[in-house]
Parts: C-alpha cells; sequence; structure tokens
C-alpha cells in the first residue's frame, strides 16, 4: 500500500452513506476525474458511516467510512466490489471494524487493510480485530499514531481553543488530561535519551509492533508542514531497546479518559 502526498483536497468525505452501486460508484468517480486517476489503489470502508477518500494522485483510497446504518455490511462491500470488477478500484478495506464484521466483509470480497486508530496509548485493534486480521493476511493502517498530538508533548490541554474537537476529547480535557501528561512526558524522556524526537518515539513503538502482532502496517501520521513529515518518515529507521519498550509498553493501562 503506497503512501503519498497531495492539495488539500486530498481527503474527502460524504455525510451520506452510499451502501449501494448507484450510489458508491458516484461518489468514487468524481473524485478519479478530478484527481485525473483511471484507478483507485485502494478503497477503505469506515464500518459505520460512509465516505469518500480520494487521497493523491498516486495511490488513491476509495473510502467508505463506518458500516452503514441503513444496510448490511456485505450489501455495502458487494456494492464497492463490483468497482474493482469495473476497474475504478483495485483493493478493498475497512475502518474501525471488529473480527465479525472484517470476517462478513472479507467473505463477500477479499479484504486488504483495516484503517483503525492504533498507538501505545490507543489498542483498541489488538483485542478487537486482530485475531481476523492474522487469519486474513489483512494489513493495519493506524491513524493518529501520535495520539492527536498528544503523545508528541506538543498539545497543552489548557490551551485548546474552542474550535479544537481535542478540547472535548475526554483525554484531553480536566484532570483527565492533566493525568495524561505523565504519559507524554515519559515519551519525552525516552525521546530525550535517544536525542530524536518524541513524535519519532510515538511511530518507531507503531512501526515495531507488526512483527509482534504478526502483521503488515503501515501508520498515516497527519501533518501539514514538510518538516514535521521528514521527521515522520525518519522514524521507519529508528529502533526502539528494550528498556525504552519497558517504559512504552505499559502506558496504554494508564491512560484515562475514552477516545471520544
Amino acid at each position: 500500500m503506497g503512501v503519498t502526498l497531495h492539495t488539500r483536497h486530498s481527503r474527502r468525505f460524504l455525510a451520506q452513506p452510499p451502501s449501494q452501486l448507484e450510489l458508491v460508484r458516484p461518489a468514487a468517480e468524481p473524485e478519479v476525474e478530478q484527481l485525473d486517476q483511471a484507478v483507485y489503489d485502494t478503497g477503505l470502508g469506515h464500518p459505520r458511516q460512509a465516505g469518500v477518500m480520494g487521497p493523491p494522485r498516486q495511490g488513491h483510497h476509495h473510502s467508505l467510512h463506518r458500516p452503514p446504518q441503513n444496510a448490511e455490511i456485505e450489501e455495502t462491500v458487494e456494492a464497492m466490489s463490483e468497482l474493482v470488477q469495473a476497474g475504478k478500484v483495485r483493493h478493498l478495506g475497512l475502518s474501525e471494524v471488529n473480527s465479525e464484521l472484517l470476517r462478513r466483509a472479507h467473505a463477500v470480497h477479499p479484504i486488504t487493510a483495516v484503517q483503525s486508530e492504533y498507538s501505545f496509548w490507543t489498542r483498541d485493534p489488538e483485542t478487537e480485530v486482530l485475531d481476523a486480521m492474522r487469519e486474513l493476511g489483512v494489513a493495519l493502517v493506524p491513524y493518529s499514531p501520535l495520539g492527536r498530538g498528544f503523545l508528541t508533548g506538543t498539545v497543552k490541554p489548557d490551551s485548546l481553543g474552542d474550535k479544537d474537537f481535542r478540547g472535548h476529547n475526554p483525554r484531553f480535557t480536566g484532570a483527565a488530561g492533566h493525568a495524561n501528561q505523565a504519559i507524554a512526558d515519559a515519551v519525552a524522556q525516552i525521546a530525550e535519551r535517544k536525542g530524536i524526537t518524541p513524535a519519532q518515539v510515538a511511530l518507531a513503538w507503531v512501526h515495531g509492533q507488526g512483527a509482534r502482532l504478526g502483521i503488515r502496517l503501515a501508520p498515516i501520521p497527519g501533518t501539514k508542514r514538510a518538516k514535521w513529515l521528514e521527521q515522520n518518515v525518519a522514524a521507519v529507521q529508528i529502533t526502539l531497546d528494550s528498556d525504552d519498550l519497558a517504559v512504552l509498553d505499559p502506558l496504554g493501562d494508564k491512560v484515562v479518559g475514552a477516545r471520544y
């Protein structure tokens, strides 16, 4: 699965869930035409809300985000699979699914990847979908591998503005936000000792989980600045030692507050 760059138009979502082909196809084809791309590489579908995500010119994702409310997952995946047959999409994926939904979807059409939030402070995929991913050979695409910026040590909960959704996130606000600061501090201490950034520590941990979990993975940290992009890419070359992991691995049990 390729990761490339494009403009601010690289991701698009639809509010209404296109759960049948007559809705899925019109959602995908305008993205193909506008971005001058004949084929999407991977279609990523989220289980509860449908949408279209048209990333870069090279390596598009046609994304149905969350299983639809008005149809079974099988119906939606079947519709998406017709886009594969039509040559519009090369592979299909899902987002935030559990093992049951993944197996049901995969029975209709092979699923290439599952996109889920994953970091050392959000490890839900390990208990919710990992067994099916191993069984079916499905890759993981971890989003928010930096904990929506919290793990970088640059986010101060008290300074989040009213328009920043993190200001209303249970992990960022009130007593929970202050308690979770100890997690960011632990990451910062490792980063200082190794001469790297906290973001690189968090990403190196995620990159290193593929072998442990027995799956392929490719995290997708978000950034708007080339400086941070270069640091994120460099994290692939960083190896955490046993002392680092002894600190990082237990942090998930110390998180205060729900994801949302």
